[in-house]
């Protein structure tokens, strides 16, 4: 039903049909580099104040720049290819970072479009200087090799229960969120991330959503709800659950991200995707 309401709306399928640019605010300046990019999740309680308490963490210390998705906001046009939400992201991110060195953070699903940003950046010239997945699960049947399929499945039912039970902080979610909500469901199995020299973490939380823990599959893993994408360089755990990392937790995700931009962030050796610092647990 959404997606049918979905394609009455407006929509373009290459960067030259775009009516416009999302544009980037600033929620925190500093003078320490680089500048974090964080790239709104795609689902209707997203937006650009998702990041507002992480970036309360920064103030003063470094900038911190959030971009929209297109399409969420009245009057927007939907993207009807992957390949047009990657564009105008990239272009979006050109106008937040100017010439100074950045990096790209993806919380849950944008963790997808951030790295395919990432690809386009290099491509461009434009290098991040790192990429940052923020409990991002795979979608792409490439990327489930290595995850349980049902397990995963479990995990994003119950963001998406956790996301309804929010609906009264975050506002109604009206029908153009919604719509838009259903295209990039839609659009985001088809998002190619590609491998990238820059480097990479996934910051995952330690606890299971509240509604999860009576769904187990009976895999005999206890950690197998946690996700395990294979593209990420690093992986770190933090403090919280998938809603808590960026809101009454973002305390603990700050610290983790501003250690691993300053300490732990390192080049990747030229020719060399190897998987480094196979998960390890980090008080954050």
């Amino acid at each position: 039903m959404l997606g049918r309401l979905a394609n009455l709306r407006p929509s373009f399928k290459t960067f030259a049909e775009a009516d416009r640019v999302p544009e980037p605010v600033r929620l925190s300046t500093g003078t320490q580099g680089p500048h974090l990019v964080c790239l709104a999740t795609p689902v209707a309680m997203g937006g650009v104040y998702q990041f507002a308490r992480l970036a309360a963490h920064f103030r003063g210390v470094r900038s911190v720049s959030a971009v929209p998705m297109p399409g969420f906001q009245a009057g927007d046009m939907l993207p009807k290819d992957p390949r047009a939400i990657v564009a105008v992201l990239v272009a979006a991110i050109k106008q937040a970072v100017g010439d100074e060195p950045y990096v790209l953070l993806g919380y849950s699903s944008a963790g997808i479009i951030a790295q395919a940003c990432a690809k386009a950046l290099e491509k461009s010239g434009l290098r991040p200087a790192g990429v940052i997945l923020l409990d991002t699960y795979p979608v792409s049947r490439a990327d489930l090799r290595r995850t349980l399929k049902g397990e995963r499945d479990e995990a994003l039912e119950d963001m998406a229960a956790g996301m309804l039970e929010r609906e009264e902080d975050q506002g109604a979610f009206d029908r153009t969120k919604l719509t838009a909500m259903a295209r990039y469901m839609e659009l985001l199995p088809w998002v190619r991330p590609g491998a990238i020299s820059a480097p990479s973490v996934l910051l995952r939380p330690e606890r299971r959503l509240p509604s999860a823990l009576g769904n187990a599959t009976g895999s005999g893993d206890p950690d197998a709800w946690r996700t395990n994408w294979r593209r990420a360089d690093t992986v770190r755990t933090v403090s919280g659950d998938h809603f808590s990392i960026v809101a009454e937790d973002a305390e603990s995700t700050a610290r983790a991200i501003a250690e691993w931009l300053d300490t732990d962030r390192k080049p990747k050796r030229s020719g060399m995707t190897k998987r480094r610092n196979a998960s390890r647990r980090a008080d954050y």
